[in-house]
């Protein structure tokens, strides 16, 4: 359900931004409201609700053929896809100690 949700609004802007642009998930507040046996198809709906510089916000839903089943809110950045992946790659190059968990 939540990879639904994500994809729905990845899907809901993606044909909309400038070339060379794309969106990543940075945070994901859902409720889940109902099971879904095995089998039945679930879809998701996402709606654009605030867009504050780069952060976009979404109400996202999903759905059984029988009934509402999470809901909530989710935030994307829009990225730089090799920007982003060249920060990323770059982390293989330096060596820092890995943080200490908390206790």
């Amino acid at each position: 359900m939540v990879a639904l949700m994500e994809n729905a609004a990845l899907r809901a802007v993606d044909a909309v931004l400038p070339p060379g642009q794309t969106t990543v998930g940075t945070h994901l507040d859902i409720r889940h409201l109902a099971a879904t046996p095995l089998g039945l198809e679930v879809r998701a709906r996402a709606e654009l609700s605030a867009v504050d510089g780069r952060k976009l916000t979404f109400v996202v839903e999903a759905f059984d053929s029988h009934e509402k089943i999470g809901e909530g809110t989710h935030e994307r950045i829009v990225v730089d896809p090799d920007r982003l992946v060249a920060r990323a790659a770059a982390k293989r190059t330096t060596s820092r100690p890995a943080p200490e968990a908390p206790p």
